[in-house]
């Protein structure tokens, strides 16, 4: 591929109320001599989804990150010059439906900025596309979408999708009260139980985690939220030398004893 030719990326980091969403999007150009699917003055448009969970609390070698659903790899061609108003395409309807169907766990305020972006994208591309005669242009639309939860929802939601319960749901990280109604129907099912017992005290968590100014040269994404932590701005630290948003790790380990990077458990302080 010429990547003498012009071409444009975009990435859109967002965090959610109940975990993270990242849209990429990919437009670059065709010269002549690299035409073999695609004619000149067409655009395929690649769509990627994927529909993850973030296990807050996995069992000891258990990896956090498991597909809710699979991954939707889907095509569509269209006129570059009809992309000016991508609205207006026969693929757009389709398009943002995969958006509904495939990934239910997208809020709604998220879904219609992700389109939005889309669309502008889209029709940046004809831009793009008309500094260069005679050519075409593959767009890749991928979509990441992460949800948050505990090993019990994960494969509560596995049992209920084994026997037809579930259609669409909406996850949130469960307050205490949650976790306690969801230990009791739960315990002893799967061998393993997250109740009040393993979560921190309010003074446990004060005490590990350490909040200071982050001043180290270099910016580092804060793994909860997937937003970077700045220069100069305040962090929360962990014993094992993680650092956080003060905010997304205090609400962590309301829900969870561990390091979400390297599985350190915090202990709690003796009264």
């Amino acid at each position: 591929m010429d990547f003498s030719l012009p071409f444009f990326f975009q990435s859109y980091r967002r965090p959610s109320d109940n975990g993270a969403a990242v849209l990429e999007i990919i437009s670059y150009i065709l010269a002549t001599s690299e035409l073999q699917n695609i004619q000149p003055g067409k655009a395929q448009i690649d769509l990627i989804l994927r529909d993850k969970v973030w296990l807050f609390d996995p069992p000891l070698l258990e990896d956090g990150y498991h597909d809710l659903s699979p991954l939707l790899e889907k095509n569509y061609f269209e006129d570059l010059q009809a992309l000016d108003s991508p609205e207006l395409t026969e693929m757009w309807p389709d398009l943002m439906a995969q958006l509904v169907e495939k990934a239910p766990r997208l809020p709604a305020e998220l879904r219609e900025f992700f389109q939005e972006k889309i669309r502008t994208n889209l029709h940046e591309a004809t831009k793009l596309a008309a500094s260069t005669d005679n050519c075409a242009m593959i767009i890749t639309v991928d979509i990441e979408v992460i949800t948050n939860m505990s090993y019990e929802q994960y494969h509560q939601e596995e049992r209920d999708d084994h026997l037809g319960l579930v259609e669409e749901t909406y996850y949130q990280v469960a307050s205490t009260d949650e976790f306690d109604e969801f230990d009791e129907l739960i315990e002893g099912e799967v061998g393993w139980s997250h109740g009040p017992m393993d979560r921190l005290s309010e003074d446990a968590i004060d005490h590990n985690v350490i909040i200071m100014a982050y001043d180290e040269g270099e910016v580092v994404t804060c793994t909860i939220c997937l937003e970077d932590i700045l220069m100069d701005t305040i962090a929360g630290w962990l014993d094992c030398n993680h650092l956080f948003h003060p905010d997304c790790i205090m609400q962590w380990l309301r829900n969870s004893r561990m390091c979400p990077n390297c599985r350190l458990e915090l202990q709690e302080i003796d009264e």
